[in-house]
């Protein structure tokens, strides 16, 4: 009984006590803003990327044709290609 006594009136580790919640309270605030600055990085970067694939114009359109085949019946065999025209050719301008 008479260490715990010893050992509650004792003022030794006080200051020590105090310099951590210090550092805690210091350490907690700077993450916190690390982090805050991380999130803004991060949305500007994925801003600057929807802005990017928005600007994407390849000018150019997929047809698919059908032709049906010479030797073949009537509604049996069909002859499929793909054309690549560009966007002016699809709807009759010329550049």
């Amino acid at each position: 009984m008479k260490l715990l006594k010893a050992l509650w009136r004792d003022q030794c580790g006080g200051l020590l006590s105090a310099e951590y919640v210090l550092l805690g309270t210091l350490l907690t605030l700077g993450v916190i803003v690390g982090l805050t600055a991380v999130r803004n990085a991060i949305v500007q970067e994925l801003a600057d990327l929807a802005a990017a694939i928005c600007a994407i114009d390849t000018g150019t359109t997929a047809a698919t044709v059908s032709f049906p085949s010479s030797s073949a019946e009537e509604g049996t065999d069909v002859f499929t290609t793909e054309m690549i025209v560009t966007a002016d050719e699809a709807f009759g301008e010329t550049p």
